[in-house]
């Protein structure tokens, strides 16, 4: 019989549940509808499973309706506020986030909002991202600086010209700028730490025409419905609305010895997702992998500084050995 000498070392490995990689929000890219989907007229909220108006009718678009009547008011790309693909596979919703009903009144301005119950209702102090992404309708005339996702235990509705000035979506666009693009779809995101039992996801601007920015653009586009719209409008595309939560890694082994004639170490992890990564050696900085493979040759300290809805450091002390204890392997 051979024997093989085989030095004995301990693994570092990261706990990770499966609800970093679970969407919360059903439906997230419109595409299951209700009734036949060839038929789809222009509403929002007769078509779209899982989803509601919360304020006023936003609208929805599918290739599926192209079919029928091609190009027409909910086709795609080709609709009656621009040319857009999906972001993927073959639908999406739109919203007005500012619309003059008065040309002469720029403050009391007509807004949509777009709601959904979530899978599961939110957990206290857990980490959550969320993210959705959206292209502006080349009818628009005016971007704005202010869309978000607002989570709240209850179904949040307003009524018609009705806003909340003081409500804070936990992921919202960034105000310092007014979303402009016509041609891309451009993502929203964020991290935030829930309260406790949000169940309620609403999308769109929350804030009158006193309360936000904008800017005047070129509006070139000559619609294919004679569609009707003298006054300044900022509409949008919405497409594949997520949310995950973000456990935070644990840590199974903080001290590890390592033998001379042993394989590398792998730390971290592999299926991390939303997180920003910084691995330090000895206090220098050597990677922003999710995880690393080391062999010292002296013992380390090895840190992992993670951010998500905070910034949190772990530590794993490697202790180089060269007096491991031989584990005989007998092979037939």
């Amino acid at each position: 019989m051979l024997k093989n000498l085989i030095y004995l070392c301990i693994g570092l490995f990261f706990h990770l549940t499966n609800n970093a990689q679970v969407n919360l929000v059903p439906n997230p890219s419109f595409e299951d509808t209700i009734g036949d989907c060839t038929s789809i007229p222009f509403a929002f909220v007769s078509n779209v499973k899982e989803w509601y108006q919360a304020k006023e009718s936003p609208d929805y678009f599918n290739v599926c309706t192209n079919a029928t009547t091609y190009p027409s008011a909910n086709t795609i790309p080709f609709n009656c506020h621009g040319s857009q693909l999906a972001h993927t596979n073959n639908a999406y919703s739109a919203i007005a986030l500012y619309y003059l009903t008065n040309p002469l009144d720029s403050i009391n301005i007509s807004s949509e909002l777009m709601g959904v119950k979530l899978k599961q209702s939110l957990k206290t102090n857990a980490c959550y991202y969320g993210e959705f992404y959206m292209s502006l309708a080349e009818i628009s005339d005016i971007g704005i600086n202010t869309i978000g996702m607002l989570f709240t235990q209850n179904t949040y509705t307003l009524g018609y010209q009705i806003f909340d000035n003081l409500i804070q979506p936990q992921i919202k666009w960034n105000v310092t700028q007014c979303f402009t693009d016509t041609s891309n779809w451009v993502k929203v995101s964020g991290t935030f730490i829930a309260q406790g039992g949000e169940e309620y996801l609403t999308i769109g601007n929350f804030r009158d025409g006193m309360n936000l920015n904008k800017q005047f653009l070129s509006r070139n586009y000559i619609n294919i419905c004679n569609l009707g719209n003298p006054n300044s409008v900022s509409y949008v595309y919405i497409d594949d609305v997520a949310l995950y939560e973000l456990p935070s890694p644990h840590i199974q082994n903080t001290a590890i010895t390592i033998c001379p004639n042993a394989d590398s170490l792998i730390l971290g992890d592999t299926a991390r997702i939303h997180t920003r990564y910084q691995w330090y050696a000895n206090g220098v900085a050597i990677d922003t992998t999710s995880f690393i493979k080391v062999k010292p040759t002296q013992t380390t300290t090895y840190v992992l500084q993670t951010t998500q809805c905070a910034i949190t450091t772990q530590s794993i002390v490697v202790t180089y050995s060269s007096n491991c204890e031989p584990v005989v392997a007998v092979e037939p």
